[in-house]
Protein backbone atom coordinates (compact mmCIF):
# COMPACT_ATOMS: atom_id res chain seq x y z
CA UNK A 1 0.00 0.00 0.00
CA UNK A 2 1.41 3.39 -0.93
CA UNK A 3 0.93 6.10 1.68
CA UNK A 4 1.20 9.84 1.09
CA UNK A 5 2.57 12.04 3.84
CA UNK A 6 3.55 15.70 3.65
CA UNK A 7 7.12 16.81 4.39
CA UNK A 8 7.65 18.51 7.72
CA UNK A 9 10.27 19.70 10.22
CA UNK A 10 10.82 18.51 13.78
CA UNK A 11 13.24 20.22 16.17
CA UNK A 12 15.27 17.97 18.53
CA UNK A 13 17.42 19.46 21.28
CA UNK A 14 21.09 18.44 21.60
CA UNK A 15 22.59 18.67 25.08
CA UNK A 16 26.30 18.87 25.95
CA UNK A 17 28.37 19.72 29.02
CA UNK A 18 31.95 20.51 30.16
CA UNK A 19 33.94 21.46 33.24
CA UNK A 20 35.08 24.82 34.70
CA UNK A 21 38.58 25.86 35.74
CA UNK A 22 39.69 28.45 38.30
CA UNK A 23 39.84 32.19 37.56
CA UNK A 24 42.91 34.27 38.39
CA UNK A 25 41.68 36.41 41.28
CA UNK A 26 44.89 38.49 41.16
CA UNK A 27 43.46 40.13 38.07
CA UNK A 28 40.48 41.51 40.00
CA UNK A 29 38.01 38.86 38.87
CA UNK A 30 39.08 39.09 35.26
CA UNK A 31 38.35 35.70 33.72
CA UNK A 32 39.01 34.03 30.39
CA UNK A 33 36.01 32.89 28.37
CA UNK A 34 36.52 30.23 25.67
CA UNK A 35 34.01 29.53 22.88
CA UNK A 36 33.44 25.92 21.82
CA UNK A 37 31.35 25.34 18.69
CA UNK A 38 30.51 21.78 19.75
CA UNK A 39 31.06 20.12 16.39
CA UNK A 40 30.40 23.21 14.28
CA UNK A 41 32.66 25.55 12.35
CA UNK A 42 35.51 27.35 14.12
CA UNK A 43 34.20 30.30 16.17
CA UNK A 44 35.17 33.73 14.82
CA UNK A 45 36.20 34.58 18.40
CA UNK A 46 38.04 31.77 20.17
CA UNK A 47 38.44 33.39 23.59
CA UNK A 48 38.22 36.73 25.40
CA UNK A 49 38.63 38.30 28.83
CA UNK A 50 35.63 39.45 30.87
CA UNK A 51 35.10 40.96 34.28
CA UNK A 52 32.94 39.17 36.82
CA UNK A 53 29.66 41.11 37.34
CA UNK A 54 29.82 42.93 34.01
CA UNK A 55 28.23 41.88 30.70
CA UNK A 56 30.05 39.59 28.28
CA UNK A 57 30.12 42.42 25.72
CA UNK A 58 32.14 42.56 22.51
CA UNK A 59 33.89 41.07 20.68
CA UNK A 60 31.30 38.31 20.28
CA UNK A 61 31.48 35.42 17.76
CA UNK A 62 29.18 35.25 14.77
CA UNK A 63 26.88 32.21 14.55
CA UNK A 64 28.83 29.06 13.64
CA UNK A 65 27.47 26.50 11.17
CA UNK A 66 27.04 22.73 11.31
CA UNK A 67 25.69 20.33 8.71
CA UNK A 68 22.25 19.02 9.63
CA UNK A 69 21.78 21.50 12.49
CA UNK A 70 20.69 25.05 13.16
CA UNK A 71 22.62 27.19 15.65
CA UNK A 72 20.37 28.28 18.52
CA UNK A 73 22.49 30.09 21.13
CA UNK A 74 25.57 30.00 23.34
CA UNK A 75 25.29 28.44 26.81
CA UNK A 76 27.27 27.61 29.92
CA UNK A 77 28.13 24.00 30.77
CA UNK A 78 25.03 23.76 32.99
CA UNK A 79 22.75 24.85 30.16
CA UNK A 80 22.22 28.54 30.96
CA UNK A 81 21.67 30.53 27.78
CA UNK A 82 23.88 33.61 27.39
CA UNK A 83 24.54 36.36 24.85
CA UNK A 84 26.78 39.41 24.73
CA UNK A 85 24.34 41.37 26.93
CA UNK A 86 24.20 38.67 29.64
CA UNK A 87 25.86 39.35 32.99
CA UNK A 88 28.90 37.27 33.91
CA UNK A 89 27.70 35.42 37.01
CA UNK A 90 30.58 32.96 37.35
CA UNK A 91 33.90 34.17 38.74
CA UNK A 92 35.95 31.36 37.18
CA UNK A 93 37.45 30.74 33.78
CA UNK A 94 34.79 28.92 31.78
CA UNK A 95 33.68 27.81 28.35
CA UNK A 96 30.56 28.75 26.42
CA UNK A 97 29.17 26.06 24.14
CA UNK A 98 27.17 26.29 20.94
CA UNK A 99 23.68 24.84 21.33
CA UNK A 100 22.37 23.14 18.20
CA UNK A 101 18.93 22.08 17.07
CA UNK A 102 18.77 19.00 14.88
CA UNK A 103 16.96 19.58 11.60
CA UNK A 104 14.85 16.42 11.34
CA UNK A 105 13.18 16.60 7.96
CA UNK A 106 11.28 13.61 6.60
CA UNK A 107 10.35 12.88 2.98
CA UNK A 108 8.29 10.00 1.64
CA UNK A 109 10.43 7.74 -0.58
CA UNK A 110 9.33 6.57 -4.03
CA UNK A 111 7.45 3.28 -4.31
CA UNK A 112 8.26 1.10 -7.33
CA UNK A 113 5.31 -1.24 -6.97
CA UNK A 114 7.26 -3.74 -4.90
CA UNK A 115 9.20 -1.70 -2.35
CA UNK A 116 9.89 1.74 -0.96
CA UNK A 117 13.33 2.77 -2.26
CA UNK A 118 15.41 4.72 0.28
CA UNK A 119 18.09 6.98 -1.18
CA UNK A 120 18.33 9.84 1.35
CA UNK A 121 18.48 10.40 5.10
CA UNK A 122 15.16 12.24 4.88
CA UNK A 123 13.52 9.14 3.44
CA UNK A 124 14.72 6.75 6.14
CA UNK A 125 13.55 9.31 8.71
CA UNK A 126 10.11 9.03 7.10
CA UNK A 127 10.17 5.29 7.87
CA UNK A 128 10.97 6.07 11.51
CA UNK A 129 8.16 8.59 11.77
CA UNK A 130 5.66 6.24 10.15
CA UNK A 131 6.38 3.33 12.49
CA UNK A 132 6.53 5.53 15.58
CA UNK A 133 3.26 7.08 14.49
CA UNK A 134 1.48 3.71 14.34
CA UNK A 135 2.12 2.18 10.89
CA UNK A 136 4.08 -1.12 11.07
CA UNK A 137 4.70 -1.94 7.36
CA UNK A 138 3.60 -5.57 7.79
CA UNK A 139 3.94 -7.36 4.46
CA UNK A 140 5.78 -4.44 2.82
CA UNK A 141 9.41 -4.09 1.75
CA UNK A 142 11.85 -1.22 2.19
CA UNK A 143 15.18 -1.22 0.34
CA UNK A 144 18.29 0.93 0.50
CA UNK A 145 19.62 2.26 -2.80
CA UNK A 146 22.92 3.71 -1.51
CA UNK A 147 24.95 4.47 1.63
CA UNK A 148 23.46 6.90 4.16
CA UNK A 149 25.06 9.19 6.76
CA UNK A 150 22.53 9.87 9.54
CA UNK A 151 24.75 12.59 11.12
CA UNK A 152 22.45 14.02 13.86
CA UNK A 153 20.61 12.26 16.69
CA UNK A 154 18.64 9.26 15.47
CA UNK A 155 15.10 8.31 16.49
CA UNK A 156 14.85 4.49 16.59
CA UNK A 157 12.38 2.86 14.18
CA UNK A 158 9.77 1.36 16.52
CA UNK A 159 9.52 3.13 19.85
CA UNK A 160 7.43 0.87 22.11
CA UNK A 161 5.97 -2.61 22.55
CA UNK A 162 2.57 -1.67 21.07
CA UNK A 163 2.18 -3.88 17.98
CA UNK A 164 1.35 -0.93 15.73
CA UNK A 165 4.55 0.84 16.77
CA UNK A 166 6.87 -2.05 15.97
CA UNK A 167 8.56 -2.50 12.62
CA UNK A 168 7.00 -5.61 11.06
CA UNK A 169 8.04 -5.26 7.43
CA UNK A 170 11.08 -6.38 5.43
CA UNK A 171 14.02 -3.94 5.55
CA UNK A 172 16.71 -4.92 3.05
CA UNK A 173 19.91 -2.90 3.20
CA UNK A 174 21.19 -4.49 -0.03
CA UNK A 175 24.70 -4.45 1.45
CA UNK A 176 24.85 -0.66 1.76
CA UNK A 177 26.28 1.07 4.82
CA UNK A 178 24.47 3.34 7.27
CA UNK A 179 26.92 5.64 9.03
CA UNK A 180 26.62 7.43 12.37
CA UNK A 181 23.63 5.95 14.17
CA UNK A 182 23.88 8.23 17.21
CA UNK A 183 21.49 7.94 20.15
CA UNK A 184 22.10 9.48 23.57
CA UNK A 185 20.19 10.30 26.73
CA UNK A 186 17.21 8.70 28.44
CA UNK A 187 14.36 9.22 25.97
CA UNK A 188 13.97 5.68 24.64
CA UNK A 189 13.40 2.23 26.14
CA UNK A 190 13.99 0.43 22.82
CA UNK A 191 17.21 1.61 21.23
CA UNK A 192 19.05 0.90 17.98
CA UNK A 193 18.68 1.67 14.29
CA UNK A 194 15.43 -0.20 14.97
CA UNK A 195 13.99 0.12 18.44
CA UNK A 196 11.53 -2.75 18.18
CA UNK A 197 11.37 -5.41 15.43
CA UNK A 198 8.01 -7.12 15.83
CA UNK A 199 6.44 -10.32 14.56
CA UNK A 200 7.01 -10.66 10.82
CA UNK A 201 9.82 -8.08 10.81
CA UNK A 202 13.00 -8.88 8.89
CA UNK A 203 16.18 -6.78 8.95
CA UNK A 204 18.81 -8.01 6.52
CA UNK A 205 21.95 -7.02 4.61
CA UNK A 206 22.56 -3.87 6.67
CA UNK A 207 26.02 -2.56 7.59
CA UNK A 208 26.41 -0.01 10.39
CA UNK A 209 29.57 2.08 10.79
CA UNK A 210 30.58 4.59 13.47
CA UNK A 211 27.62 3.64 15.65
CA UNK A 212 27.59 5.70 18.85
CA UNK A 213 24.86 4.65 21.29
CA UNK A 214 25.02 5.66 24.95
CA UNK A 215 21.67 5.58 26.75
CA UNK A 216 20.12 5.08 30.17
CA UNK A 217 16.48 4.33 30.94
CA UNK A 218 14.49 4.31 34.17
CA UNK A 219 13.02 0.81 33.55
CA UNK A 220 14.24 -2.20 31.59
CA UNK A 221 16.34 -0.99 28.67
CA UNK A 222 16.66 -2.86 25.37
CA UNK A 223 19.74 -1.65 23.53
CA UNK A 224 21.38 -2.98 20.35
CA UNK A 225 23.20 -1.65 17.32
CA UNK A 226 20.73 -3.02 14.78
CA UNK A 227 17.72 -3.51 17.08
CA UNK A 228 16.92 -3.03 20.74
CA UNK A 229 14.24 -5.75 20.77
CA UNK A 230 14.04 -8.49 18.13
CA UNK A 231 10.95 -10.66 17.79
CA UNK A 232 11.67 -12.17 14.37
CA UNK A 233 14.76 -12.15 12.11
CA UNK A 234 18.01 -10.19 11.82
CA UNK A 235 20.17 -11.64 9.06
CA UNK A 236 23.53 -10.80 7.48
CA UNK A 237 24.06 -7.53 9.34
CA UNK A 238 27.14 -5.95 10.92
CA UNK A 239 27.82 -3.20 13.43
CA UNK A 240 31.01 -1.25 14.07
CA UNK A 241 31.23 1.39 16.80
CA UNK A 242 30.19 1.49 20.46
CA UNK A 243 26.98 0.42 22.20
CA UNK A 244 26.41 1.34 25.85
CA UNK A 245 23.16 0.72 27.70
CA UNK A 246 22.16 1.27 31.31
CA UNK A 247 19.05 1.08 33.46
CA UNK A 248 18.49 3.09 36.62
CA UNK A 249 15.77 0.85 38.07
CA UNK A 250 15.60 -2.33 35.97
CA UNK A 251 17.80 -4.53 33.79
CA UNK A 252 19.67 -3.41 30.70
CA UNK A 253 19.76 -5.90 27.83
CA UNK A 254 22.66 -4.82 25.64
CA UNK A 255 24.05 -6.40 22.46
CA UNK A 256 26.19 -5.39 19.52
CA UNK A 257 23.48 -6.58 17.12
CA UNK A 258 20.34 -6.96 19.28
CA UNK A 259 19.67 -6.17 22.92
CA UNK A 260 16.92 -8.75 23.45
CA UNK A 261 15.80 -11.65 21.28
CA UNK A 262 12.58 -13.51 22.04
CA UNK A 263 11.51 -16.30 19.68
CA UNK A 264 13.82 -14.65 17.19
CA UNK A 265 16.73 -15.49 14.90
CA UNK A 266 20.03 -13.62 14.61
CA UNK A 267 22.07 -15.25 11.89
CA UNK A 268 25.19 -14.55 9.82
CA UNK A 269 25.88 -11.31 11.73
CA UNK A 270 29.17 -9.69 12.77
CA UNK A 271 29.73 -7.28 15.63
CA UNK A 272 32.86 -5.14 15.84
CA UNK A 273 31.41 -2.70 18.39
CA UNK A 274 32.42 -2.37 22.01
CA UNK A 275 29.45 -3.42 24.15
CA UNK A 276 29.32 -2.06 27.69
CA UNK A 277 27.19 -1.32 30.74
CA UNK A 278 27.70 -0.05 34.28
CA UNK A 279 24.27 -1.08 35.59
CA UNK A 280 22.57 -4.44 36.24
CA UNK A 281 22.67 -6.01 32.81
CA UNK A 282 22.85 -8.96 30.46
CA UNK A 283 25.27 -8.00 27.73
CA UNK A 284 26.71 -9.89 24.80
CA UNK A 285 28.80 -9.18 21.74
CA UNK A 286 25.89 -10.21 19.51
CA UNK A 287 22.77 -10.46 21.71
CA UNK A 288 22.22 -9.38 25.32
CA UNK A 289 19.49 -11.92 26.12
CA UNK A 290 18.70 -14.77 23.73
CA UNK A 291 15.54 -16.85 23.88
CA UNK A 292 15.75 -17.77 20.24
CA UNK A 293 18.42 -18.87 17.80
CA UNK A 294 21.87 -17.32 17.25
CA UNK A 295 23.56 -18.99 14.29
CA UNK A 296 26.85 -18.44 12.41
CA UNK A 297 27.62 -15.12 14.10
CA UNK A 298 30.97 -13.56 14.96
CA UNK A 299 31.92 -11.08 17.67
CA UNK A 300 35.18 -9.13 17.44
CA UNK A 301 34.24 -6.41 19.94
CA UNK A 302 35.08 -6.15 23.63
CA UNK A 303 32.28 -6.83 26.11
CA UNK A 304 32.64 -4.83 29.33
CA UNK A 305 30.53 -4.75 32.47
CA UNK A 306 32.05 -2.62 35.20
CA UNK A 307 30.53 -1.15 38.35
CA UNK A 308 31.28 -0.65 42.04
CA UNK A 309 27.67 0.16 42.89
CA UNK A 310 25.96 -2.10 45.41
CA UNK A 311 23.34 -4.38 43.87
CA UNK A 312 24.75 -4.27 40.33
CA UNK A 313 25.43 -7.65 38.69
CA UNK A 314 26.47 -8.69 35.21
CA UNK A 315 25.92 -11.64 32.92
CA UNK A 316 28.38 -11.05 30.11
CA UNK A 317 29.24 -13.24 27.15
CA UNK A 318 31.26 -12.99 23.97
CA UNK A 319 28.20 -13.95 21.92
CA UNK A 320 25.25 -13.79 24.34
CA UNK A 321 24.89 -12.37 27.84
CA UNK A 322 22.26 -14.88 28.97
CA UNK A 323 21.11 -17.78 26.84
CA UNK A 324 17.81 -19.61 27.04
CA UNK A 325 17.82 -20.60 23.38
CA UNK A 326 20.32 -21.98 20.90
CA UNK A 327 23.82 -20.76 20.02
CA UNK A 328 25.34 -22.69 17.12
CA UNK A 329 28.50 -22.37 15.01
CA UNK A 330 29.49 -18.96 16.34
CA UNK A 331 32.92 -17.48 17.06
CA UNK A 332 34.04 -14.96 19.66
CA UNK A 333 37.31 -13.08 19.37
CA UNK A 334 36.43 -10.20 21.72
CA UNK A 335 37.63 -9.98 25.31
CA UNK A 336 34.90 -10.44 27.91
CA UNK A 337 35.47 -8.58 31.16
CA UNK A 338 33.16 -8.00 34.10
CA UNK A 339 33.98 -6.35 37.41
CA UNK A 340 31.49 -5.81 40.21
CA UNK A 341 30.97 -5.91 43.96
CA UNK A 342 28.21 -8.43 43.32
CA UNK A 343 27.41 -11.49 41.21
CA UNK A 344 29.20 -11.93 37.89
CA UNK A 345 28.70 -14.63 35.28
CA UNK A 346 31.15 -14.20 32.42
CA UNK A 347 31.77 -16.61 29.54
CA UNK A 348 33.47 -16.68 26.19
CA UNK A 349 30.24 -17.79 24.49
CA UNK A 350 27.59 -16.90 27.10
CA UNK A 351 27.70 -15.48 30.59
CA UNK A 352 24.88 -17.71 31.79
CA UNK A 353 23.28 -20.66 30.04
CA UNK A 354 19.75 -21.08 31.41
CA UNK A 355 18.78 -24.43 29.91
CA UNK A 356 19.81 -23.43 26.39
CA UNK A 357 21.91 -25.33 23.87
CA UNK A 358 25.47 -24.33 22.93
CA UNK A 359 26.87 -26.31 19.99
CA UNK A 360 29.98 -26.10 17.82
CA UNK A 361 31.18 -22.66 18.86
CA UNK A 362 34.63 -21.24 19.51
CA UNK A 363 36.01 -18.59 21.84
CA UNK A 364 39.41 -16.98 21.35
CA UNK A 365 38.79 -13.75 23.21
CA UNK A 366 39.63 -14.41 26.85
CA UNK A 367 37.40 -14.07 29.91
CA UNK A 368 38.00 -12.13 33.11
CA UNK A 369 35.56 -11.95 36.02
CA UNK A 370 36.39 -9.98 39.16
CA UNK A 371 34.16 -9.66 42.22
CA UNK A 372 34.82 -8.24 45.66
CA UNK A 373 31.71 -9.88 47.10
CA UNK A 374 31.53 -12.70 49.59
CA UNK A 375 32.50 -16.18 48.37
CA UNK A 376 28.94 -17.23 47.56
CA UNK A 377 28.63 -14.29 45.18
CA UNK A 378 32.03 -14.67 43.55
CA UNK A 379 32.23 -14.52 39.79
CA UNK A 380 31.69 -17.59 37.67
CA UNK A 381 33.76 -17.37 34.51
CA UNK A 382 34.50 -19.87 31.79
CA UNK A 383 35.80 -20.14 28.27
CA UNK A 384 32.39 -21.31 27.06
CA UNK A 385 29.85 -20.47 29.80
CA UNK A 386 30.27 -18.66 33.09
CA UNK A 387 27.32 -20.43 34.72
CA UNK A 388 25.72 -23.43 33.04
CA UNK A 389 22.33 -24.43 34.42
CA UNK A 390 21.95 -27.20 31.87
CA UNK A 391 21.72 -30.73 33.24
CA UNK A 392 23.71 -32.39 30.45
CA UNK A 393 26.92 -30.47 29.89
CA UNK A 394 28.19 -32.92 27.27
CA UNK A 395 25.17 -32.03 25.14
CA UNK A 396 24.84 -28.41 26.12
CA UNK A 397 28.34 -27.49 25.08
CA UNK A 398 29.04 -30.21 22.55
CA UNK A 399 31.66 -29.33 20.02
CA UNK A 400 32.41 -25.95 21.58
CA UNK A 401 35.91 -24.99 22.56
CA UNK A 402 37.67 -21.97 23.99
CA UNK A 403 40.94 -20.25 23.33
CA UNK A 404 40.32 -17.75 26.10
CA UNK A 405 42.01 -17.97 29.46
CA UNK A 406 39.65 -19.56 31.96
CA UNK A 407 39.64 -17.66 35.25
CA UNK A 408 37.23 -19.56 37.52
CA UNK A 409 36.25 -18.48 41.00
CA UNK A 410 33.96 -21.43 41.54
CA UNK A 411 33.10 -24.54 39.59
CA UNK A 412 29.67 -23.63 38.27
CA UNK A 413 30.57 -24.39 34.68
CA UNK A 414 32.56 -27.65 34.42
CA UNK A 415 33.81 -28.44 30.94
CA UNK A 416 32.68 -31.66 29.32
CA UNK A 417 35.13 -34.07 27.68
CA UNK A 418 34.27 -32.54 24.31
CA UNK A 419 35.55 -29.10 25.27
CA UNK A 420 39.06 -27.90 25.97
CA UNK A 421 40.17 -24.68 27.61
CA UNK A 422 42.76 -23.02 25.45
CA UNK A 423 44.63 -19.76 25.73
CA UNK A 424 46.79 -17.69 23.46
CA UNK A 425 50.52 -17.48 24.15
CA UNK A 426 52.81 -15.50 21.85
CA UNK A 427 50.11 -15.42 19.21
CA UNK A 428 49.63 -19.20 19.31
CA UNK A 429 46.62 -21.06 20.64
CA UNK A 430 47.68 -23.42 23.41
CA UNK A 431 45.70 -25.78 25.61
CA UNK A 432 45.45 -25.54 29.38
CA UNK A 433 44.32 -29.14 29.60
CA UNK A 434 45.96 -32.34 30.71
CA UNK A 435 45.49 -36.07 30.30
CA UNK A 436 42.36 -37.04 28.43
CA UNK A 437 41.73 -33.63 26.92
CA UNK A 438 39.83 -33.43 23.65
CA UNK A 439 38.89 -30.73 21.18
CA UNK A 440 36.00 -30.52 18.74
CA UNK A 441 37.06 -28.01 16.07
CA UNK A 442 33.62 -26.46 15.81
CA UNK A 443 34.43 -23.39 13.72
CA UNK A 444 37.97 -24.08 12.62
CA UNK A 445 37.91 -22.15 9.36
CA UNK A 446 41.31 -21.03 8.06
CA UNK A 447 42.83 -21.15 11.53
CA UNK A 448 45.95 -22.81 12.92
CA UNK A 449 45.59 -24.38 16.36
CA UNK A 450 48.58 -25.70 18.30
CA UNK A 451 47.41 -27.82 21.18
CA UNK A 452 49.95 -29.26 23.61
CA UNK A 453 49.26 -31.46 26.57
CA UNK A 454 50.31 -29.99 29.91
CA UNK A 455 53.13 -31.33 32.07
CA UNK A 456 53.72 -34.27 29.75
CA UNK A 457 50.10 -35.37 29.82
CA UNK A 458 48.72 -37.64 27.14
CA UNK A 459 45.72 -35.85 25.70
CA UNK A 460 43.53 -37.24 22.95
CA UNK A 461 42.51 -34.99 20.06
CA UNK A 462 39.04 -35.44 18.57
CA UNK A 463 38.06 -33.68 15.35
CA UNK A 464 34.43 -33.05 14.43
CA UNK A 465 31.95 -30.31 13.65
CA UNK A 466 32.41 -27.88 10.78
CA UNK A 467 36.20 -27.52 10.62
CA UNK A 468 37.27 -26.42 7.15
CA UNK A 469 40.72 -25.49 5.89
CA UNK A 470 42.04 -25.80 9.42
CA UNK A 471 45.53 -26.94 10.37
CA UNK A 472 45.40 -28.46 13.82
CA UNK A 473 48.74 -29.42 15.39
CA UNK A 474 48.90 -31.52 18.51
CA UNK A 475 51.87 -32.62 20.54
CA UNK A 476 52.42 -34.25 23.89
CA UNK A 477 54.89 -33.07 26.48
CA UNK A 478 56.19 -29.76 27.75
CA UNK A 479 55.76 -26.66 25.65
CA UNK A 480 59.34 -26.75 24.39
CA UNK A 481 60.57 -28.91 22.93
CA UNK A 482 57.64 -31.20 22.12
CA UNK A 483 58.19 -34.91 22.51
CA UNK A 484 55.64 -35.85 19.83
CA UNK A 485 54.16 -33.75 17.08
CA UNK A 486 51.31 -34.56 14.73
CA UNK A 487 49.64 -32.31 12.14
CA UNK A 488 46.06 -32.73 10.98
CA UNK A 489 44.94 -30.84 7.88
CA UNK A 490 41.15 -30.64 7.38
CA UNK A 491 39.76 -29.49 4.07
Amino acid sequence: MKRVVMNYLVIVTLVVSAAFTSCNEDKGKICTITFNSNGGSTPSVLSKSVEYGSVYGTPWPSNPTRSGYTFAYWKTDNGVQVNQNSTVTDDSDHTLYAHWENNWTATQPPYNGNAYIISTVEEIRWVSDQVNGGYHFLGETIELANDLDLSGEWKPIGNNSTSTRQFRGNFDGKGYTIYNVKINGNNYQYVGLFGYVGSGGIIQNVKLMNTAINVSYSGNAYVGGVAGYNNNIIRNCSNNGAVTGNSTSGTAYVGGIAGYGYGANVEYCINISTVSSSSKSQLGGVVGYNYGYVFNCVNNGAVNGNSITSGVWFEAGGLVGRNGGNITQCFNNGKVQASSANIINAGGITGRNSGGTISYNANAGGVVGISSAALNDNPSSGGVAGWDEGKNTNFMKRGSFSAGRHVPARNRAPFSKNNAILFRLDGIYRADAGTGSAVYAGLGINHVFIIPGRDGGNGALVLAGTARNAIIRYFVGHLAPPQKFTTFIIT
